[in-house]
């Protein structure tokens, strides 16, 4: 469960921050986004695990 917790509360964070730079710099937080939702659900497999 604590896996599962984790993954809700980085995505939260993965989205106000994407949100925050949409405008500035979309592509470079986009990219940003996409390396973070990576690490986020490779944690939450193993969490899961």
């Amino acid at each position: 469960m604590a896996g599962v917790r984790m993954f809700v509360v980085y995505s939260s964070l993965g989205l106000v921050c994407t949100h925050a730079f949409n405008e500035q710099k979309y592509k470079k937080s986009e990219i940003e986004y996409e390396q973070i939702t990576q690490e986020i659900s490779q944690v939450a497999r193993e969490g899961t695990n």
